[in-house]
């Protein structure tokens, strides 16, 4: 009988398959050749361009396909290698097949991916989770290897410009610098949305899950932000920024924190409605000041990220009298976007931060209470370690959310991967949407990746072969 990952090993030899081969009305298109970027083309598949490679693939994925359907000690150990050697064929086959096309072609002829080369990557896809998934359960130790050679040919074909004649590659090298400065700026947004998601939702976590009063209004309203879409948010945002932008100093902020924030903390405001309004109006400033500190740190991340020498402040130090519009705080740009941003981080941050310490074991605290430990090092030492799997599972869920909902921040001045895709659409020019899109799916891919790896290292042994799962 054979396992459910030998199953999902089957489905990536069929889409392999079907990727090379034509079935029916099904046309397995890798290429599509235009004489420019905006005129429809004629389609391609790789047996017609490049027989050798094309039959070489079929074969490996046929290997695949009888593979999957043997014991599953033979699926444990070439799993892994063959899903190395389609993934390299897949993408040596798409770069000549390319350079093939182009050959009698003039400068202005593009050749863009069809929708066989997008099943074939996607069978790739299919096959190292099965693999992975097979090795898991036996210690495959070809697993290790299969991806480094994988990614080592990869980079190797990039390196070596095999791609260069994608219209994919001629679109990157007609934007210029407008790419890297893009991509810098949707980085610096996700990166600090992230940080800050991590500085609030992490200790707003803690507090609820002491208090139950606290997770009762507080778990609801970061599930609430989930259901607010993201350009009403932004539309929500864009009015009062820009009136405390224009209207407000950094002096005035500074003095209404001053004189609000200790009224807030003051015991005998008596009245619990009056403590209430005093606590929300002296948050505003507090609000604001992380406002200029968050754009702050997204403008000096993009200029870094971007290779410029960054110039926060616009170069000179902040002054009292200086309008907060002058420091970032706008109604359109980055403080609108990195405001709705760190909003949609808090549910995955908190949730699953809430669950992992509520899910401590009562004895593990009590032990740590009868050592001594006061009940700052019970948190310190106990419960946070005991949470960290379900922490950097939420860490890596706010990750992916925030760096595709980044992609809508350009209308409001935000910048980020986003420009392309819309240049892309007023274009009707598909490689330029892909332009930006597959740069953000690579981006989410990997921050999924680093997080998932940090995670590991930083949990302790015992916990590191549970599988969390998200709340």
């Amino acid at each position: 009988m054979r396992s459910g990952d030998q199953r999902v090993l089957l489905v990536a030899g069929v889409l392999g398959v079907l990727a090379q081969t034509p079935l029916g009305p099904w046309s397995a298109g890798w290429f599509v050749l235009k004489p420019n970027r905006l005129v429809a083309g004629e389609l391609f598949a790789p047996a017609t361009v490049f027989a050798p490679g094309s039959y070489a693939l079929l074969g490996v994925w046929l290997a695949l396909l009888v593979m999957a359907l043997l014991p599953a000690g033979w699926s444990r150990v070439v799993a892994a290698p063959l899903a190395a050697v389609a993934t390299l064929l897949t993408l040596y086959l798409c770069g000549h097949g390319a350079t093939l096309l182009m050959a009698d072609q003039p400068a202005s002829a593009r050749v863009s991916l069809g929708i066989g080369f997008w099943v074939a990557l996607l069978a790739c896809y299919v096959a190292w989770f099965a693999a992975a998934q097979l090795g898991a359960g036996a210690r495959s130790y070809l697993l290790a290897p299969a991806a480094v050679i994988a990614t080592a040919g990869v980079v190797y074909l990039v390196a070596v410009g095999h791609f260069a004649d994608l219209g994919l590659a001629r679109e990157l090298s007609a934007q210029g610098t407008d790419f890297s400065s893009e991509l810098a700026r949707h980085l610096a947004l996700s990166g600090t949305s992230l940080l800050l998601g991590a500085a609030i939702g992490l200790p707003a976590a803690v507090l609820a899950s002491r208090r139950a009063d606290v997770a009762a209004w507080l778990l609801p309203t970061v599930a609430f932000f989930q259901t607010v879409p993201s350009l009403a948010l932004f539309g929500i945002l864009l009015p009062p920024l820009a009136r405390l932008g224009q209207g407000v100093t950094l002096g005035t902020t500074l003095a209404l924190g001053l004189l609000l924030l200790p009224l807030a903390l003051l015991p005998w405001l008596g009245r619990p409605w009056l403590k209430v309004v005093v606590i929300v109006a002296a948050a505003v400033p507090a609000l604001l000041y992380l406002t200029v500190i968050a754009t702050t740190l997204s403008g000096v991340l993009a200029a870094l990220l971007a290779g410029a020498a960054p110039a926060p402040f616009g170069g000179a130090g902040p002054r009292l009298t200086q309008p907060l519009a002058s420091l970032g705080v706008r109604g359109i740009g980055a403080a609108p976007a990195l405001i709705a941003l760190t909003l949609y981080s808090l549910l995955p941050i908190v949730r699953n931060a809430y669950e992992g310490l509520r899910g401590v074991p009562e004895a593990a605290v009590q032990a740590g209470q009868g050592m001594g430990m006061s009940r700052r090092q019970v948190l310190l030492r106990v419960e946070l370690p005991l949470a960290l799997p379900l922490i950097f599972v939420g860490l890596r869920a706010a990750a992916v959310l925030i760096i595709g909902i980044t992609t809508v921040a350009y209308l409001i001045g935000a910048g980020g991967l986003g420009v392309f895709i819309q240049r892309g659409i007023d274009q009707v020019v598909p490689d330029l949407v892909l332009l930006g899109a597959l740069p953000v799916i690579a981006l989410a891919l990997l921050a999924d990746g680093a997080l998932r790896a940090a995670g590991y290292l930083l949990c302790a042994p015992p916990l590191r072969r549970g599988r969390p799962r998200a709340a």
